[in-house]
């Protein structure tokens, strides 16, 4: 078969895009919840993985919706978590967040937290969570200077997602703005995340202790210049603007953060 890479035009990526928001919206009807099981238990969970384990060449938009499909049926049929688990399903959606480097997408960033909430509904996702680089990669992100230009945006589209309306929404009322900036509203899913799943706190904690001791060494190395000429022309501009990333991203993460350090002083974070 012909790689997607070669074959997706705008017109095919319409199509599919459509295709894929029916099914999430689909997921959300009780009406539906037997045909869907159906489809779900066949080939369906084999073709979305198809699209999520190729962003690059289905587009993150497509894939985060690929991923979502799954999520919203496991979040509406929550029973159906393990046997998605032994198809290996939301193992290859976990391999697909670590395999490649994070979209530079605003929705893609956003949305993580929550996929990760859906995928924790059982002592055996959480396991798969907290063993593997995602939490690392999606914290991480937040001094990347690949991400900059991402996480100053502040529109977020609207796309059906049972699992994120209400958090959303909520994020956007403690910005006091209808659309607040990445950085802050991954800072409030993510504190969603360990509020509902206790146990991922500890692998959350360490990956945000090691963003703030590398900002700490950015501010101390005049010689760091990790970003591109087109953002910024010095190494300062780069550790002032991920340090506003990071901090953007709640205070109340960062607060825990530091008392998780303090209580856990003989953790080194390398």
């Amino acid at each position: 078969a012909e790689s997607a890479g070669t074959v997706l035009n705008s017109q095919r990526a319409g199509l599919i895009k459509s295709v894929l928001n029916l099914l999430k919206r689909l997921a959300q009807e009780a009406a539906w919840v037997d045909s869907l099981k159906k489809a779900m238990d066949n080939d369906l969970p084999t073709t979305l993985a198809q699209i999520f384990l190729n962003p690059k060449d289905f587009t993150p938009q497509l894939a985060l919706f690929a991923m979502e499909v799954v999520t919203n049926y496991i979040y509406h049929s929550p029973s159906e978590i393990s046997h998605m688990q032994d198809k290996g399903v939301t193992d290859s959606i976990l391999l697909a967040l670590s395999a490649e480097p994070l979209p530079q997408s605003r929705e893609f960033l956003f949305h993580m937290p929550h996929i990760l909430n859906v995928l924790a509904l059982n002592s055996r996702g959480v396991n798969s969570i907290c063993e593997s680089s995602v939490i690392k990669r999606l914290v991480g992100s937040l001094i990347s200077a690949d991400y900059l230009s991402t996480m100053k945006q502040r529109r977020l589209k609207d796309h059906a997602n049972a699992a994120t309306s209400a958090a959303d929404s909520a994020a956007n009322s403690l910005n006091g703005t209808g659309a607040g900036a990445t950085a802050s509203q991954m800072g409030f899913a993510v504190e969603e995340l360990i509020r509902s799943h206790s146990k991922l706190r500890s692998v959350v904690f360490s990956s945000l202790i090691e963003v703030l001791e590398k900002l700490i060494r950015m501010g101390e190395d005049c010689s760091v210049t990790g970003v591109p000429l087109s953002l910024s022309g010095s190494g300062s501009s780069h550790f002032l603007a991920a340090g506003s990333s990071a901090a953007a991203a709640g205070p109340g993460l960062v607060q825990l953060a530091d008392d998780h350090r303090r209580r856990h002083a003989h953790v080194v974070v390398v």
